[in-house]
């Protein structure tokens, strides 16, 4: 079986944890960690022996899909920019701001066959 090539977007505490979680799961290789705070990734990349990526779309160009653990407001144009990129997107709850935003993910997921899904 062919892994996931899965990169986390945020590395604050709960993008610490995904990390960490990520790397039990052997389906998934985590290809990197960004955050718009490069020490914090840096940290987390050290700690767990994955790649830092100096840029949302450097770390796009690297995955299949994305973990979105970043603050909610940004949730909506980082998902939106992976689905246009062809990658599955997994996003931290709450899953956008506004219904509509939520509204449009879905209906991007849904006309391009890719997977949106919201972690609780």
């Amino acid at each position: 079986m062919d892994r996931i090539r899965i990169g986390v977007l945020g590395a604050g505490h709960l993008g610490r944890i995904h990390v960490q979680q990520l790397l039990q799961v052997p389906a998934f290789e985590v290809v990197g960690v960004h955050d718009t705070q490069p020490a914090k990734a840096e940290a987390i990349a050290s700690e767990f022996g994955v790649p830092v990526a100096h840029s949302a779309e450097d770390l796009m160009g690297r995955a299949d899909a994305v973990d979105i653990v970043t603050p909610t407001v940004v949730h909506h144009s980082l998902a939106k920019q992976a689905l246009s990129r062809g990658l599955h997107a997994f996003i931290e709850k709450p899953v956008t701001v506004t219904l509509d935003e939520a509204e449009d993910l879905s209906a991007m997921a849904r006309s391009s066959g890719l997977r949106v899904q919201v972690g609780h």
